[in-house]
């Protein structure tokens, strides 16, 4: 099945919403982008790129992670702190 960025977004959105994850829009942008391995702004110029069967995968993976209120920062392992890149153990 494909799934463009435009669908994984609105999918995710809908799904982090109904488990009551703060930001849910923000927060599905930050995992797309990050499992996709391109910024943000990325994304909505590519909004209607097909998603790959791996990274599909590696998404579905990582969203029932932030669903089950897991930080995004434990999922990514970095985090940025006054311009510092943080690796998260």
């Amino acid at each position: 099945m494909m799934l463009t960025v435009r669908e994984a977004l609105a999918k995710g959105e809908a799904f982090l919403r109904s488990k009551e994850v703060s930001s849910p829009r923000r927060s599905m942008e930050d995992l797309l982008a990050w499992t996709l391995s391109c910024s943000r702004l990325d994304l909505y110029m590519n909004i209607d790129q097909p998603i790959e069967e791996k990274e599909r995968l590696a998404l579905r993976s990582s969203l029932k992670e932030l669903a089950n209120h897991v930080p995004f920062a434990y999922i990514s392992r970095k985090e940025v702190f006054y311009g510092l890149s943080l690796l998260i153990t």
